[in-house]
């Protein structure tokens, strides 16, 4: 994900922003890439990318307190809520791929990643409703997202502490992104794609994949709410839930697939906006595979580990290209100075 400005026209130029929350995407995708890899037994791989997830976070954050960009506007949540995404992301992973030994670590990213989150949720969901968070955009979700995110994680604490009281924090998270992001999410798919509509601009095309994070974090969501609450209505609930937004992956998917690729092959400039297609196609997966446990249906399990490996092309291609990006941004200031 990743946008400098995510609610204005200017969000897509080709400008890289400093290290900070817009490059939060990164750390969102590749943190998730690393407790799937090691959840499907790629165990050394998922190692790498966790190492590589605790450097991504050590420079936004640095990143951040150094240049300061951005500051906390409402205009820029959507930045904050990636950071908020990405600790949680990464608390999560650390038990998953190290051990048991890091829930407690896990327990405090989440915490600081959750608060971050609600603010963040509380000051764009006020700036949409009063028509003052500019022209429609997918990053309008990213806030709208983020409780979903420390939903699934909120649940797998109260499993390993067995916290009652986390089990219904989970499900109020769950409720909160069901209440808002739908609704935001069907109305920026019409500003983009209705009859009248210009299409969506070529620089945005990334963003087309965020909606599908919603579709596959409440998928995972359901299933380890559902089991929490361990009765056979709440178990079946979750599994209906999962299949529904099954089928609504199909459509989504196409969209996000058909818009993005052709955007790359026709040239479209880099941005940190394409680490948004790393973080939902890892949702799915993880979607899929709590399916496949909740359902016995090993086909879902089959179907999360393609999901990693589009997720893996994605995260590929992706720091490539950024890197590349950056290197001709350092060799640009080098050739200016010198000049």
């Amino acid at each position: 994900m990743g946008m400098p400005t995510p609610s204005s026209t200017k969000s897509y130029a080709a400008v890289l922003p400093p290290p900070g929350p817009s490059w939060a995407g990164s750390l969102m995708g590749i943190s998730l890439l690393s407790s799937l890899l090691k959840i499907h037994g790629f165990p050394v791989v998922a190692d790498s990318f966790f190492a590589l997830a605790v450097v991504v976070a050590i420079v936004i954050i640095g990143g951040w307190l150094i240049y300061r960009s951005p500051s906390f506007k409402t205009e820029v949540m959507p930045a904050w809520a990636m950071l908020s995404m990405g600790l949680i992301a990464l608390g999560t992973a650390s038990p998953v791929v190290l051990g048991d030994d890091l829930w407690g670590f896990m327990f405090v990213c989440w915490s600081i990643g959750t608060a971050v989150g609600l603010v963040a949720y509380s000051l764009y969901i006020t700036a949409i409703l009063r028509s003052k968070a500019g022209t429609p955009t997918f990053a309008w979700g990213l806030p709208l997202v983020t409780p979903m995110v420390a939903s699934t994680s909120a649940a797998q604490l109260q499993e390993h502490f067995e916290l009652p009281a986390m089990l219904w924090v989970s499900f109020g998270l769950f409720l909160l992104t069901l209440a808002s992001a739908p609704a935001v999410f069907t109305r920026v798919y019409f500003y983009y794609f209705s009859p009248k509509a210009q299409g969506i601009p070529l620089m945005a095309t990334p963003t087309s994949w965020i909606p599908l994070g919603m579709v596959g974090q409440s998928t995972a969501a359901a299933q380890l709410i559902g089991a929490s609450f361990g009765s056979k209505t709440a178990i079946t609930m979750g599994i209906i839930y999962g299949i529904v937004m099954g089928i609504f992956t199909i459509p989504l998917g196409a969209i996000a697939h058909f818009v993005f690729y052709r955007a790359v092959f026709k040239g479209a400039t880099y941005s940190p906006t394409w680490w948004a297609s790393t973080f939902p196609v890892g949702t799915l997966s993880l979607g899929a595979h709590f399916l496949s446990q909740s359902t016995g249906v090993e086909w879902f399990n089959y179907f999360s580990l393609y999901l990693i490996a589009l997720m893996l092309f994605h995260v590929i291609v992706s720091t490539i290209a950024g890197t590349i990006a950056v290197m001709r941004r350092i060799v640009g200031k080098l050739k200016s100075q010198l000049a």
